[in-house]
């Protein structure tokens, strides 16, 4: 037989469980175009018209590609069939698709670094204030209800801070006025 433990805490034991105040925000809004953080707009904004011209290159490329594998199937439903032309319909589809592909690898390695060049101090910026956001209201643990949401069964409106949060972080951190590097 073994020797039984008490479940219970050793009666001189004394833990001191702090006060605890919990909210919740959403970060999936903070992107919103009409009730996002100005920042993160901007910022997406800046890298959508960045890069745009290399996504409408890639959309090209991607619509020739298409354009000749049709046009091979059409050739091999002609009678007679063409085996020339679809040959080199073959070979100029190969030699796109490795274009595309490099250029797409590259394109995802760019984005990625410029990326984190132009949100990092958003998000530095961001996280600095969620820390002073909290602080300020006494909150002690806020959960991001975008990460977790099917985990999260019920919750009082009161604790929903996303709208609070952004409203403050847009009066402090103004449309036009620069991200300070970290």
């Amino acid at each position: 037989v073994l020797p039984t433990q008490s479940l219970s805490p050793a009666p001189n034991l004394v833990v001191a469980v702090p006060p605890s105040r919990i909210a919740v925000i959403d970060t999936s809004t903070f992107s919103d175009e009409k009730a996002g953080i100005f920042r993160v707009i901007d910022a997406a904004a800046t890298l959508r018209n960045e890069f745009r011209p290399r996504e409408q290159e890639l959309q090209t490329t991607q619509t020739r590609i298409n354009t000749l594998v049709e046009d091979i199937r059409k050739l091999r439903q002609a009678n007679p069939v063409d085996e020339k032309t679809i040959q080199a319909k073959q070979q100029e589809g190969i030699r796109l698709q490795q274009d595309f592909d490099t250029k797409k690898q590259r394109y995802q390695e760019d984005y990625s670094r410029r990326y984190d060049q132009v949100m990092g101090p958003v998000s530095q910026q961001i996280g600095k204030a969620l820390d002073d956001f909290a602080a300020q209201y006494g909150i002690t643990m806020t959960l991001d209800v975008s990460k977790m949401l099917p985990a999260v069964l019920t919750a009082l409106p009161t604790v929903e801070v996303t709208a609070a949060f952004i409203a403050e972080f847009n009066r402090k951190n103004p449309r036009g006025a620069s991200v300070g590097k970290p």
